[in-house]
């Protein structure tokens, strides 16, 4: 509605009907505004061209009254996803206590020993909860090793790989294990520069390629020369008395390192120095593919060819290769990723193979071609060198009737109940290991277990406790202050905390042990009036110490009545379990509450139920929020449409108005 106000003011009033019928509704003004008339013939903040009001403001006005009932579900949704939030932690503390519940569930956790040796750098050893508590002599005759195998000398007679080509220029390829680099090397003070289309040569090359006769005719005063029949480079002085040193810091070419020269030991023969190569030169390429790896008898395909691929079997284990697309490195990569057991190595000074078991003990190593002949051809059979591995021999004092005892590891746990034997080094006299009860250790873990439930129980009372913020606006609030008490007094979470309590401190009925409660052992629930600690456990620890101190087996028993100790819960029919404890009724009470498992009314937990019945509700007010949306939209189209009718409605008024003041006005003109 439109009209006139007093004096120069016009005034606008949005009214609304409110009622459950028609008949029964009334018109009540929702919006009004007020604007000087000078204010919208001036045109200050105008949307509409004809009624100078700011028609968008209006609008969103109006829109921003009807959204309450939509800023309400926002609020509700927003309380549900915390109280969700809620939940989730409850479900977490539930799980980390119910971690720490099982630790109780093995005597070798529970019931733990110590062991000390006296010569620890011999033997030590570990102890579970069934070690009995003694003094044990043992002397170690031998350790267990591993079964070593390495390639034999090959075809070529001194490893896997050719001999160089003497001949064949350094950069064009070459057949070195390493690639030599340009630059200089020194001898006895002399520098050799090797360059572009150097060879190692004979001495008697004319084209100044031959680098033997560069060091031969060079200030070093030595003569170099290379034996093809063991690929070996040889460095002699030219005179008795002289020396041959190698190398010099300002060194800028790979040379003497390459030809295994820089590290041989200067000898003498018939007077003379002589330095000679530790290794042959020629080697596997083991960077490079397979059929150009350099190898002294070429490998093989399946099919006899140089290009395919091939298999092999380690210890049964079957291995690939392909000549065109492996190098020997991915070969050896792939033995020691498989379930053959072996650790396979290249050894580059020897340009050897070997084989190494991944177990101590005397264990095989098997090799035989599948297809193709990769162990005819890296000499892996009959020429190969075998290094048996032994078992371990040790004797303890009252085992075995005092005879030798074997072990294919040096790690022994079949001959003393509860013990890990761990032997390092072989003893002359025998070692001592004294297996105690660890006492600190058991009041630990029962500690540990006290302050866990203590920690969830304490979360719970203060989520069932909390207090609501009631003297602020909502709007006024903070996060923190909005979720405040969305837990108070719930049922269900006061059901799961006395579920807690109750496990803990209910007797045990079928126990076979001295203890039937917690408060035998000095384990007490505490009274708290303020209810912040209600329903916690504190402990006295000197009734703590003497129970573990004189009897540390009923303590097990109070907690897993379980005469083997493997953690494994027995039930009957009705999936109750049979064996008793305190911690096996937490564990059975706490797996209730965490069930995620579906049945026909919902999963089976408790905590996993309220997680879905909230998911539930937030997608049923998601859904409601959305429509809103979009009513909302289809609200604000329909006020567009209405001030824009009225805007020209009253343009054409105006339009009138103007016409009918120019008729007046000319007749009294």
């Amino acid at each position: 509605m439109i009209e006139a106000g007093s004096g120069s003011y016009l005034r606008i009033t949005v009214l609304r009907y409110f009622g459950y019928e028609l008949k029964h509704a009334k018109l009540v003004p929702i919006l009004i505004i007020e604007r000087k008339r000078e204010d919208i013939s001036m045109g200050i903040q105008i949307n509409g061209p004809a009624s100078g009001m700011q028609t968008d403001l209006i609008i969103q006005q109006l829109l921003s009254i009807e959204r309450r009932p939509q800023v309400i579900m926002n609020r509700q949704l927003q309380l549900m996803q915390w109280k969700k939030s809620t939940w989730n932690e409850i479900n977490t503390k539930l799980l980390d206590f119910k971690t720490t519940v099982e630790g109780l569930l093995h005597r070798d956790k529970l019931l733990a020993s110590k062991v000390t040796s006296s010569k620890e750098e011999k033997v030590t050893a570990i102890a579970s909860g069934i070690a009995n508590s003694a003094e044990y002599e043992i002397t170690v005759h031998a350790l267990a090793s591993s079964t070593k195998l390495m390639s034999g000398s090959g075809k070529a007679g001194f490893g896997l790989g050719k001999a160089i080509n003497q001949f064949l220029p350094f950069f064009d390829g070459g057949n070195f294990g390493t690639r030599i680099s340009k630059g200089t090397f020194t001898i006895n003070g002399a520098q050799i520069e090797i360059e572009d289309g150097d060879y190692l040569g004979d001495g008697t090359g004319a084209d100044g390629h031959d680098l033997i006769k560069k060091i031969n005719d060079s200030a070093a005063n030595v003569i170099a020369s290379y034996d093809p029949a063991t690929d070996c480079l040889e460095i002699k002085a030219k005179n008795p008395g002289g020396n041959v040193n190698l190398g010099a810091v300002t060194d800028t070419s790979n040379f003497l390192t390459v030809t295994y020269l820089l590290t041989s030991p200067e000898e003498q023969n018939g007077g003379v120095a002589v330095r000679t190569s530790t290794s042959h030169l020629g080697h596997i390429h083991n960077r490079e593919l397979l059929k150009n790896a350099n190898f002294a008898e070429e490998l093989l395909d399946k099919d006899g060819g140089t290009e395919g691929q091939g298999k092999f079997k380690i210890n049964g284990v079957e291995i690939s290769y392909d000549l065109s697309r492996d190098n020997f490195d991915n070969v050896l990569s792939r033995i020691n990723n498989s379930d053959a057991g072996v650790t396979a190595f290249y050894d580059k000074m020897t340009d050897r193979l070997i084989f190494q078991n991944k177990a101590t003990g005397s264990f095989e190593i098997v090799l035989e071609d599948v297809e193709g002949n990769f162990v005819e051809a890296l000499d892996l059979g009959a020429g190969s060198t075998v290094s048996m591995g032994q078992n371990a021999k040790l004797s303890i004092v009252g085992f075995n009737n005092d005879q030798p005892i074997y072990s294919s590891s040096n790690q022994v746990t079949n001959v003393v109940p509860g013990l890990t034997i761990n032997l390092k080094a072989t003893t002359t006299e025998p070692v001592k290991l004294n297996v105690e009860q660890d006492q600190d250790t058991i009041k630990k873990t029962i500690t540990d277990f006290v302050n866990k439930y203590n920690e969830t129980v304490k979360y719970f009372n203060s989520k069932l406790k909390e207090k609501s913020v009631t003297d602020k606006d909502i709007e006024e609030m903070t996060d923190s202050e909005r979720r405040a008490g969305l837990m108070s007094g719930n049922s269900t979470l006061g059901k799961i905390r006395f579920g807690l309590l109750e496990q803990i401190i209910d007797p045990l009925s079928d126990s076979d042990g001295v203890f039937k409660l917690l408060s035998q052992m000095g384990i007490e629930s505490v009274v708290d009036p303020s209810g912040a600690n209600s329903g916690t456990l504190k402990i006295n620890d000197n009734k703590l110490e003497d129970a573990i101190r004189n009897n540390p087996e009923g303590i097990a028993r109070f907690f897993f009545n379980d005469a083997d100790g493997n953690g494994i819960i027995t039930r009957d029919e009705d999936k109750k379990p049979i064996e008793s404890g305190i911690a096996v009724r937490l564990v059975d009470y706490l797996d209730s509450l965490l069930d995620t498992r579906v049945y026909e009314h919902g999963k089976g937990g408790v905590v996993p139920r309220q997680q879905d019945e909230l998911d539930e509700s937030m997608k049923y007010l998601k859904k409601r929020i959305d429509d809103f949306d979009k009513r909302m939209e289809q609200r604000e189209l329909y006020l567009v449409r209405q001030f824009t009718s009225m805007e020209k409605s009253l343009a054409i008024l105006q339009s009138q108005s103007s016409w009918l003041s120019g008729q007046i006005a000319g007749l009294f003109g």
